[in-house]
């Protein structure tokens, strides 16, 4: 946040619901140019407000609301995952959707749920050719 030139008698208080502001009061009596850091303690959709405050606080327009959006840290990486259950008219598949904090998080939910595919489809390929028949044919191979 920058005004053109010091004032010591210009103060700006930022707020917002779901958010924190350190620090919450910039001044300008050292430099004109003030930083702050916003850290998200809602999760969901926020507005940065400011108010002006102090002898100069009439001088100067009103900053403009800006809105911010705070989410999981661990959705930095995410993935979708499709689960089909069922057969037929009874067939459901759901969606989820997953995150992790690291790509090396990522690669490594990746290679489990690869190796889990891998041997679902090597149980149903080792029960298809001991069982040639689909179970609606009423043959479940155990008789």
């Amino acid at each position: 946040m920058s005004i053109p030139q010091l004032d010591a008698t210009l103060k700006l208080k930022l707020q917002g619901q779901g958010i924190e502001c350190e620090p919450n009061i910039l001044t300008f009596e050292s430099s004109a140019k003030q930083t702050f850091t916003i850290t998200g303690i809602a999760l969901g959709h926020s507005t940065l407000a400011f108010a002006k405050m102090g002898k100069g606080a009439r001088l100067y327009s009103k900053p403009h609301p800006g809105s911010i959006l705070v989410r999981l840290p661990a959705l930095e990486y995410n993935f979708e995952l499709q689960v089909t259950t069922g057969t037929g008219a009874k067939r459901v598949q759901e969606s989820l959707l997953l995150g992790v904090k690291s790509v090396e998080d990522l690669k490594a939910w990746v290679s489990m749920l690869e190796g889990a595919i891998e041997a679902r489809k090597e149980k149903e390929r080792a029960r298809s050719e001991s069982n040639p028949l689909p179970p609606a044919f009423g043959f479940d191979g155990k008789s």
